[in-house]
């Protein structure tokens, strides 16, 4: 079988014309054309002169649910039309089904099973395409996948331009309108149509982003143990990536975002201790200091209930714990964040040490949401997408707290008291201040009964 994929549903409009047009071409070219299902069923003789059936399926596939519908099939090729517009993990899950049992084709050529794609530059898996083909640089493996598993001679890339286009060669009538069309698109848009530039995003968010600026070796960060330390903590489920990042405000003010963690499918515990590692919380590397981590911010959604009725939160705290560390609420205002981290990477406030990849990949890749005005395009399963939220936690959660949240206070309180050695006072202000107040406190005036309005 051979599948043609899209990721728009508009596509299927396209996919009956070409049914269509197939109808029109001599009988003898196909067996039969499905145009229900979406299917052109093909004859060929093989090595031995016998004849085969062989299907040419056209399918969209917007998700993981859409792309199920070619488990089970042999997919001697899967074409990708648009393929930068096709999240990694859609055709990742659909490259399982494509495997065959044929060594040469008809023509006794050799033929080997695989996956091919056009595209142009920009989309929710552009910059997955941009890693693993080298379109702009040296090849590498995709955002948060195991760079142990990465075998470059897989991917190869062939460039085209409209100067390759016979129907727009210049010239022409039709080419020389369409160049001229092309001249009137946003800059972005030319680097990326004409001149096939992976790195131009149209509607990027972070216009003002410059590596060049915002990027600093982390040898170079001069950071020390007793300044300003935070984590930021996103655990996606499923799809998503659990990610955390640690940060550091300098004593002139800046804030550098020095370390990050971005893992698929790793349990909650063992993260939480990837956590004390990497970021060296146990003091390791510091000669036993500890870093001074004034708070740990963390995805609201994460103190949920699981099926085990043992939230995210509570697995994370128990290690935390051990290092006199908890985990509270960061601000899930994604505007307001976004908005911020803009501000700060253009004043020269925010820096992201180049320990950060995820980071450094994820900042000019996100573009602006056209459906919710000063919010960012979520990416499902894409782990860009996880690494900006949890970064977002960090500096926007920390920057707008006003004052320290009470659970920070407590902390801070029972640990000054333990160090002085006085457990008994430092266990009874925790529980005088964690207990819940048994009786309702006087009012003045009267209870007013609720009312409900249906």
């Amino acid at each position: 079988m051979h599948v043609l994929i899209r990721r728009d549903v508009v596509y299927l409009h396209r996919i009956r014309s070409c049914v269509h047009m197939l109808l029109k071409l001599p009988q003898d070219l196909f067996e039969s054309v499905n145009a229900s299902n979406h299917t052109v069923t093909i004859r060929g003789r093989d090595r031995d002169g016998q004849w085969k059936l062989s299907k040419i399926w056209f399918v969209t596939a917007e998700n993981i649910a859409d792309a199920r519908k070619v488990l089970g099939f042999e997919v001697h090729t899967l074409l990708i039309d648009e393929w930068a517009e096709v999240e990694l993990e859609i055709w990742r899950f659909m490259s399982g089904s494509v495997r065959s049992p044929l060594a040469v084709d008809i023509a006794g050529r050799p033929t080997t099973a695989q996956i091919l794609g056009a595209s142009t530059p920009g989309g929710a898996g552009a910059e997955a395409l941009k890693c693993l083909f080298g379109c702009d640089g040296p090849k590498k493996q995709a955002p948060g996948e195991d760079k142990s598993t990465y075998r470059p001679g897989q991917y190869r890339a062939i460039k085209a331009s409209i100067d390759q286009n016979p129907t727009y060669a210049l010239g022409t009538a039709m080419g020389d309108q369409y160049r001229a069309s092309l001249s009137d698109l946003p800059l972005a848009m030319q680097a990326k149509w004409v001149r096939g530039e992976w790195g131009a995003v149209e509607g990027c968010y972070f216009s003002i982003w410059d590596p060049s600026r915002m990027v600093i070796p982390f040898a170079e960060v001069r950071a020390n143990w007793w300044d300003s330390h935070w984590i930021s903590i996103d655990y996606g489920f499923g799809r998503s990536s659990a990610a955390a990042y640690l940060h550091v405000c300098l004593p002139d003010g800046r804030i550098v975002t020095l370390a990050e963690i971005v893992e698929k499918h790793m349990p909650v515990y063992e993260f939480a201790a990837e956590i004390i590692r990497r970021f060296d919380l146990d003091g390791a590397h510091q000669n036993g200091q500890r870093r001074n981590i004034e708070a740990v911010f963390q995805d609201p959604a994460n103190k949920s209930q699981t099926g085990t009725g043992h939230s995210v939160r509570d697995q994370i705290n128990e290690v935390l714990a051990e290092y006199g560390l908890a985990a509270i609420d960061g601000s899930d205002d994604r505007i307001g964040g976004w908005q911020l981290l803009f501000q700060l990477l253009a004043r020269g406030q925010w820096f992201i040490a180049d320990t950060c990849p995820l980071l450094i990949a994820a900042i000019p890749s996100r573009v602006h949401d056209p459906k919710r005005p000063g919010d960012l395009i979520k990416v499902g399963g894409d782990p860009l997408d996880d690494a900006m939220d949890a970064a977002r936690y960090g500096i926007y959660s920390f920057i707008i707290a006003a004052e320290k949240p009470p659970e920070l206070v407590l902390q801070e309180r029972c640990r000054e008291l333990a160090e002085q050695g006085d457990l008994t006072s430092a266990s009874i202000h925790y529980l005088h201040m964690t207990a819940q107040p048994k009786y309702q406190p006087a009012r003045l005036g009267r209870y007013q009964p609720r009312r409900s309005f249906r």
